[in-house]
């Protein structure tokens, strides 16, 4: 995990979308995603086995004849069942507890508060609560498109970071019409 504090930054609450890409990003090079992104679970202990066993028994006489009811006995699982089982959990719970460890570190102490038992309960719980932009997010970022500065060189980068807040503003549903755009473009 070295160099985590240089690759993601530390979520504030403010930051969420850049904190988030860059966590996913850090996560998936470690091979801890599958447990974060819902595509791994925690394996089921196995339940053993129910094997019915026919009760023995007559039929009354002059009663129909009818089949004799059934009894079942649950057999517990193997003993090799249940070693496979603590290997497959083991090493389910060692991911989780490294993403969630990497998640934790990255997020400030008034963030802790979201912390849940699992990697993936953390995730979308911050997900549920900062995921969706509300006004201030909005604000901000329509705030740095209007801040943003073209340098005498190479205008790409720039425009890049126009084109992002754009289009985080269009996914607000905050549409800002194309000439209004162009305006804000040459005023850069």
């Amino acid at each position: 995990m070295s160099g985590l504090d240089k690759l993601v930054p530390l979520f504030t609450g403010l930051n969420y979308r850049e904190w988030k890409a860059r966590m996913e990003s850090f996560l998936k090079t470690q091979g801890y995603w599958k447990v974060v992104g819902g595509t791994s679970f925690h394996p089921q202990r196995p339940r053993g086995r129910t094997v019915a066993a026919a009760a023995t028994g007559k039929a009354a006489a002059g009663s129909s004849a009818q089949s004799p009811p059934t009894a079942t006995t649950q057999i517990p699982p193997s003993d090799e069942e249940m070693a496979e089982y603590r290997a497959l959990s083991e090493a389910w719970t060692e991911i989780d507890e490294k993403a969630h460890g990497a998640i934790q570190l990255r997020l400030s102490a008034s963030m802790l508060t979201h912390v849940q038992t699992t990697a993936r309960g953390t995730w979308t719980t911050l997900a549920t609560i900062y995921g969706t932009p509300g006004v201030p997010q909005i604000y901000a970022d329509f705030r740095s498109l209007i801040k943003t500065h073209l340098s005498g060189s190479n205008p790409a980068p720039e425009m890049d970071k126009m084109a992002t807040y754009l289009n985080r503003l269009a996914a607000a549903e905050c549409t800002i019409p194309p000439q209004l755009a162009g305006m804000i473009l040459l005023g850069a």
